[in-house]
């Protein structure tokens, strides 16, 4: 409920920002989606724009079989009701925006992914040849290289989302749903689907987090009384958190973030219940809808590492010694790690399939022009290790590392410092957790000191810490104290914290820094219970303070922590309301 009533607020507040604000030129070269909307719409009923745009033959087809009738743009025109074309013109235009325009377009039309030469370039062909040998390479190859910028930019997005928006369009809406209800176009019907689409996997999303953290906490709390509440109290906040994230908009709008966390925490769920095999399958369509879905298998793999690691000496229900344990504990964890990596190998399949794909439309077309790197490609012999969709974002977005530090691209980092402080903060909380534990334990020990220089026995010492640490993320957790910390940044979520740690780096580093908000949000449990653990220690310090308690007098982290909760708190509230306002006026907000 709190999820349905979350899109919908965020869909009327979007349209009202819309309606109300006015609109800002992005420039000439980000890429606009036209609804039609404005193609006749007036009072007279018989100017009313037709359902299929001129020269959609696909739309004219699927209209035909629909309806039954020969002529489709007096179906469409004379059977609208004003009122409900009113409300999608009120309602859709806000979500077409910036990147939302390149899904649309895809779904619209997904020959746009072939490379085509217009007639005006085919026009040019013999001319272009016949004075080839006048002209400089530098020439021909910047002429060419523009004629596939429309293929190569739609490949940088990955096929499910508008994959999805199209079915949906075109076999569920438009077959069973009269077409006066309908948008008055099909572009227009395009963004109904997406957002349907998109309020369906955000519910969804919000509901497997909720059980991927009641799971999780169960086995810790399995031998408590009071497990269940406390477990079911800590889902439920966690799932509020996820409702109210600061990347809101592009939950709502036609991104593929809502789809893609749908699939991403619904692997992380079985792979909790201990159905890693059936995991993947939910992970390889996170890796179909965003390329980040892929880095799944670093969690994947130090899963496996750990579970390696803490590999038990005997198989269940028997016991040996000596020589045979250590011989079963061997091969077990040799078994765990390579039944891990195959299933990393299969979440990284569905972009090494779309590269191999983008690779084949542009470059064994029989075509005689083809893009500059196929040609180098081949000369090269590097079919196999050519990584089209890097090479795609490097050259039309200028993504690569360090690529986005510049002085222009400050505002870009400050949007995104919050989420990224979040990153560090709960990393570094994770790490001294961890640390703490260890240091414990090799105390109660009574390890010796090592008699070695002072950088050697420090390494070593890291080195141990770090093997410890991937040890008890392998171990049964409900042996662990249950206090908050453990519960919600516990050794056991080694990996989870992991991932957080990679997408801030990635974030901060490779990809435009300003995506990383709907980047993590999208992508990691572990920023919810760390905001979670954050919000309830407050909680408890401000209880703890009403009722004048000495643990607290004098200890400066009892101040800090309201400070980090109500900071926290603000920059969501923030975040939802400017984020779509900047979104609808084409400000960057991307």
């Amino acid at each position: 409920q709190i999820a349905l009533l979350s899109r919908l607020g965020m869909l009327i507040f979007m349209a009202f920002l819309n309606s109300n604000l006015p609109t800002f030129n992005p420039g000439d070269d980000v890429m606009k989606f036209n609804l039609r909307f404005e193609d006749g719409m007036t009072s007279s009923v018989n100017n009313c724009p037709t359902f299929c745009d001129e020269g959609h033959r696909e739309c004219d087809e699927l209209i035909l079989r629909v309806t039954k009738k020969s002529d489709v743009s007096h179906y469409a025109k004379c059977q609208r009701h004003q009122l409900i074309d009113k409300l999608y013109i009120f309602i859709l235009p806000a979500f077409t925006r910036w990147d939302a325009a390149r899904f649309l377009r895809i779904a619209l039309n997904p020959s746009i992914r072939h490379p085509k030469l217009n007639h005006e370039q085919f026009s040019l062909m013999p001319n272009f040849f016949t004075t080839i040998e006048n002209t400089s390479c530098d020439s021909i190859t910047e002429a060419t290289d523009h004629m596939f910028d429309d293929s190569e930019q739609a490949h940088a997005f990955m096929p499910l989302l508008p994959m999805s928006v199209r079915f949906l369009a075109n076999r569920i809406l438009i077959q069973t749903v009269p077409l006066r209800f309908l948008p008055p176009t099909y572009e227009g019907t395009c963004v109904l689907s997406g957002l349907l689409l998109n309020i369906v996997a955000f519910s969804i999303a919000s509901l497997l987090l909720h059980e991927l953290t009641r799971t999780m906490l169960l086995k810790q709390l399995a031998n408590k009384l009071d497990g269940n509440v406390r477990s079911d109290h800590i889902a439920r906040q966690t799932a509020v958190i996820f409702c109210c994230n600061p990347a809101n908009v592009f939950f709502t709008t036609a991104y593929s973030e809502a789809t893609f966390a749908a699939w991403t925490f619904a692997g992380y769920l079985l792979d909790e219940q201990g159905k890693t095999v059936c995991a993947v399958l939910p992970w390889m369509m996170a890796s179909y809808t965003r390329s980040n879905g892929s880095l799944v298998c670093v969690y994947l793999l130090l899963k496996g590492l750990g579970k390696s690691i803490g590999a038990p000496s005997t198989p269940m229900g028997h016991s040996t010694s000596g020589a045979n344990s250590k011989f079963y504990q061997f091969w077990h964890g040799i078994a765990t790690m390579t039944f891990h990596t195959i299933c990393a190998c299969f979440v990284a399949m569905p972009l090494v399939h779309h590269d191999w794909t983008g690779y084949n439309i542009h470059c064994e077309v029989n075509n005689d022009i083809h893009p500059e790197w196929c040609i180098q490609d081949s000369k090269n012999n590097k079919r196999a290790m050519y990584f089209l969709y890097g090479y795609v974002q490097r050259k039309h977005w200028n993504v690569g590392f360090l690529r986005y530090f510049s002085w222009k691209q400050l505002p870009n980092f400050m949007l995104a410092t919050p989420i990224l402080c979040i990153g560090v903060m709960a990393t570094s909380s994770w790490i001294r957790l961890s640390w703490k534990r260890f240091i414990s334990k090799s105390n109660k020990q009574g390890e010796p000191q090592c008699n070695k220089p002072y950088a050697t026995n420090q390494l070593m010492i890291f080195i141990t810490w770090v093997i410890f640490a991937l040890n008890e993320s392998g171990v049964c957790r409900k042996s662990f104290e249950p206090g908050l910390e453990e519960l919600l940044v516990g050794a056991g979520l080694l990996a989870h914290y992991a991932i957080f740690a990679g997408f801030c780096i990635l974030g901060a580093t490779v990809a435009h820094v300003q995506i990383s908000t709907r980047l993590i949000c999208s992508s990691c449990p572990a920023f919810y219970w760390y905001v979670v653990f954050v919000l309830q220690k407050a909680k408890k310090t401000r209880q703890e303070r009403t009722h004048h308690d000495v643990r607290t007098e004098g200890d400066p982290s009892s101040g800090y922590n309201i400070c980090v909760s109500a900071a926290i708190k603000y920059y969501m509230i923030a975040f939802n309301i400017v984020g779509p306002a900047m979104y609808v006026t084409w400000l960057p907000w991307t």
